[in-house]
């Protein structure tokens, strides 16, 4: 079992509320040149209600991303989204230069978190 697998176990009955774990999967370890992995052939979300995560949800579109943020957000409670991506990055796609923490305030100001 991996670290992930611990993580999703100790979240899961951490009691935590007001958490929506985000996963994005995009099948691949595409930083090293797209290789696959086995997300690509896994159920996350059931692994995650193994887990013990009570409200699990998948997304594959911004629709459907929009729609399950906004129920997660409702819930007020832990919860575990699964965003299906593309492989495939922008050939004009550089090295970071903001940090993960930078990162992570962007993207929930981008989703209205």
């Amino acid at each position: 079992m991996s670290y992930a697998h611990w993580g999703l176990g100790t979240t899961a009955i951490s009691g935590a509320k007001n958490l929506i774990h985000i996963v994005l999967n995009n099948a691949a370890h595409e930083s090293v040149g797209g290789m696959p992995t086995m997300a690509g052939s896994i159920d996350l979300c059931k692994i995650a209600s193994g887990f013990g995560y009570k409200h699990v949800f998948k997304a594959s579109d911004e629709s459907q991303l929009k729609a399950v943020l906004s129920k997660a957000k409702r819930l007020n409670d832990l919860c575990f989204i699964e965003i299906k991506c593309a492989l495939g990055s922008r050939s004009d796609l550089s090295r970071p230069t903001s940090t993960p923490e930078q990162n992570k305030i962007a993207f929930m100001k981008e989703l209205g978190i």
